[in-house]
């Protein structure tokens, strides 16, 4: 028996272990593409038999292949979380029990496909990864079970947790508890070293930065950037396009001006730092992108990867225009960028942000729900965000999966890369100016 388990999945160890194993492929045509010395599936079924016993539960954590397999695994239970190459349908008559997305078997233990990022309070027990290079994040628990990776050895769940795997996460209580006791000395600590002031003296704010363009420009970019869409005008039916537009553009100019006379008031105890870096992403190739640091974070941090970017859509405006820009030379090649980015984020919840207080509710209320109840998480793969919506199903190609991964990677290194590069520069900036 495993206690810790929550009470629908304690029946997975009522008469044996939990073994888990990841990325079968059984008899797939590309699974030499993943790994030239991919074992035959007659292998991997008799190495799976080998450890496991007939009282026992076998969870796959995806990617199956060919399912009569299946049936040759003397489990007495057999489990199955979809991955991102299986269909429902193909696996229901050889698995006990299916499940679509990332599921919470424990407080500490959640189980997925694909691994999951950000979740410092779990150990988060996954496969995909084939050549085992994911960039996981530093302070998140990962166990890659993709069958090649682990010699194509399922691992015995019970065992993993006796031998102290969990003893190192602190659960997601403690750690609210933890971060806010450090945030709250460290502030202390920092700012005594940080000349703020000095910083501020040589950077402009984004309000100063605003009145730097005529308004012309300023909207055209922003409506480029931003366009009005037909289905803004379906319950306009008496008003014509331009007259929608003129009314749109009087709206935004006297946000502009709202936003040039509005008195800055920031007492949130954090200076944010707006800086522009290259960027690319599946839809962009070599873009820039705008981000939000704090001066006392980029500071402190031994490791430039792990400094927090943030959004801001959920501060007030007054707050907000006392943010800093960049003196960087690539921030200030791009300062119109700098603008719009900004101007959409501070009117995300309205001009004057009068969706703002409601929505700041509904993000505390769901705050509070995962943590008290993180069993409730939930995810949606691509493919059923597009059934959902009603839209056509993509064409795959055979290994356009594998492709497309490797693109993403490098990708995100490369965006890493260039961010850590400004974040450097910035910090040896603020080093001079503070004297330090």
């Amino acid at each position: 028996m495993i206690p810790s388990l929550y009470e629908p999945f304690k029946k997975w160890a009522e008469t044996g272990s939990i073994y888990l194993l990841s990325d079968l492929h059984l008899d797939d045509a590309d699974c030499k593409l993943m790994d030239e010395n991919w074992i035959s599936p007659n292998e991997q079924i008799d190495i799976i038999n080998s450890i496991i016993m007939k009282n026992d539960t076998f969870i796959c954590l995806g990617d199956v292949g060919q399912a009569n397999y299946i049936k040759r695994i003397k489990a007495s239970r057999k489990i199955l979380l979809l991955g991102n190459h299986d269909k429902k349908k193909d696996y229901v008559d050889c698995f006990d029990e299916v499940y679509e997305g990332p599921l919470f078997i424990s407080d500490k233990i959640l189980l997925s496909h694909e691994p999951v990022y950000g979740l410092s309070w779990c150990l988060n027990i996954h496969g995909h990864d084939h050549n085992n290079i994911e960039n996981y994040a530093a302070d998140c628990e990962h166990l890659n079970l993709a069958a090649n990776v682990c010699g194509y050895k399922p691992l015995n769940l019970g065992r993993l947790i006796k031998e102290g795997i969990l003893s190192g996460i602190k659960s997601i209580h403690r750690q609210t508890i933890d971060r806010a006791t450090v945030k709250s000395q460290f502030k202390c600590e920092s700012y005594n070293e940080i000349n703020i002031e000095n910083i501020s003296k040589s950077l402009s704010n984004i309000q100063d930065v605003i009145r730097k363009f005529d308004i012309n420009s300023i909207e055209s970019a922003y409506f480029y950037e931003h366009p009005i869409t037909i289905h803004e005008l379906k319950e306009l039916d008496d008003t014509t396009i331009g007259e929608f537009q003129n009314a749109i553009s009087k709206k935004f100019r006297n946000f502009i001006e709202r936003l040039l006379n509005m008195e800055i008031n920031n007492d949130s105890g954090k200076q944010g730092v707006l800086f522009v870096y290259k960027s690319q992403t599946e839809s962009s190739i070599l873009e820039i992108d705008v981000g939000l640091i704090h001066v006392d974070e980029l500071m402190a941090a031994e490791d430039l990867s792990e400094v927090n970017s943030y959004a801001y859509e959920f501060t007030e405006q007054a707050e907000a225009l006392s943010f800093l820009v960049s003196d960087s030379k690539l921030t200030q090649d791009n300062l119109l960028d700098v603008v719009v980015s900004f101007l959409h984020e501070v009117s995300f919840f309205g001009y004057e942000q009068e969706d703002l207080g409601e929505n700041l509710e509904s993000l505390h209320k769901s705050i509070k729900e995962i943590e008290e109840h993180p069993e409730n998480l939930v995810s949606y793969s691509s493919e059923e965000l597009r059934k959902k919506w009603g839209l056509p199903k993509k064409e795959i190609y055979p290994d356009e999966d594998i492709r497309k991964d490797a693109f993403y990677k490098a990708g995100m290194e490369y965006t890493q890369y260039c961010k850590k590069m400004e974040l450097k520069k910035m910090k040896n900036r603020f080093i001079d100016l503070c004297g330090l």
